[in-house]
């Protein structure tokens, strides 16, 4: 009988799918990146991934867009903190981001 996912399941797989992502994207770039390796490594079929993500590009779209809420949070945090009020903070939290 297959298993069946609960919503809390679904989105731990997708969040390791986007971790391996990161890492694939990281080592081979684009073009070089593709859904059966990163099937390999998560140790699952090839298919597996595209119960997930429709395509490599909708992974990569999900890595980004969290990426990008990771940068969001970090300037917020940086920007919120007791004297970050001058015109560098912003450029140093940017640059600290960058370097982490």
């Amino acid at each position: 009988m297959p298993r069946i996912l609960t919503p809390a399941d679904i989105a731990e797989f997708r969040n390791r799918l986007c971790e391996v992502g990161v890492q694939l994207f990281s080592e081979l770039g684009f073009e070089r990146f593709n859904m059966r390796e990163m099937a390999k490594r998560l140790g699952v079929s090839a298919m597996t991934p595209y119960r997930y993500f429709e395509h490599k590009e909708a992974i990569l779209a999900e890595v980004r867009v969290r990426a990008f809420a990771r940068f969001a949070d970090w300037l917020e945090e940086q920007l919120s903190a007791p004297g970050a009020d001058d015109t560098n903070a912003l450029s140093h939290a940017y640059a600290q981001f960058a370097v982490q």
